[in-house]
């Protein structure tokens, strides 16, 4: 959809759709396939796809993924969603839901919003992310995650969870995920809420993470193939 297409009506047709994109890469397993937040949901299913079709069990992250079960509540139009980004992408940028709603429409809110993290001298790169598009596709994937039913799953999953309340988002989604995992479950807790846990510095640690995994699970691969 931030592209320009018609939105996806569920998970598994967006799966399928980058399960087909995924066959064009023509690379071999063994496949780690991540995202972050919604991106997460989706590509747990492309890894169910590819177990069931017996292309491999690829090792999912899931980066604070919201879990069937668990999901938080749906922020209702564009001021709430804006609300709730300048909110925990910049903490010190305060603006009211019904303040956004008395502005105007979907870009005249976002361009009070970069107005006033200019104002305050923000960082406000985060910010480039926003336009129209982006908040009317956070609209339909919210929904459509909140339907989206996994089923359990048999390869490794590793699951970065934030560290800090918020309200709007409810806790321990990786005890939810945890009932899924047939296979190896890691989990493994991240400073910061879930926008800002994927920004510098808390990003970094994210990062020293995975690399220790994929080292391990490298060197486990070429392990088994010096033992046969």
């Amino acid at each position: 959809m931030l592209s320009g297409r018609k939105a996806y009506d569920n998970i598994e047709e967006m799966a399928e759709d980058y399960n087909k994109n995924w066959k064009s890469l023509r690379s071999d397993p063994p496949y780690i396939i991540s995202g972050s937040s919604f991106g997460c949901t989706v590509a747990y299913q492309i890894a169910q796809i590819l177990h069931y079709k017996s292309v491999g069990t690829p090792m999912v992250i899931l980066i604070d993924t919201p879990a069937y079960g668990n999901i938080p509540k749906p922020l209702e139009d564009s001021a709430a969603i804006l609300a709730y980004f300048s909110k925990y992408a910049l903490s010190k940028l305060k603006i009211q839901t019904e303040k956004l709603r008395k502005i105007g429409d979907i870009g005249q809110q976002i361009q009070y919003i970069i107005e006033q993290a200019n104002s305050l001298k923000l960082d406000n790169t985060i910010l480039q992310v926003l336009n129209v598009n982006y908040i009317k596709t956070w609209q339909v994937n919210q929904n459509v995650m909140a339907q989206y039913i996994p089923s359990p799953y048999y390869g490794p999953i590793v699951f970065f969870c934030h560290t800090e309340i918020i309200p709007e988002f409810p806790p321990d989604q990786q005890l939810h995920w945890l009932k899924l995992a047939i296979g190896d479950f890691r989990n493994f807790r991240i400073p910061g809420n879930h926008i800002s846990m994927n920004r510098k510095p808390n990003i970094s640690i994210i990062a020293q993470h995975l690399r220790r995994i994929i080292e391990h699970e490298t060197y486990q691969k070429l392990n088994k193939a010096m033992i046969v």
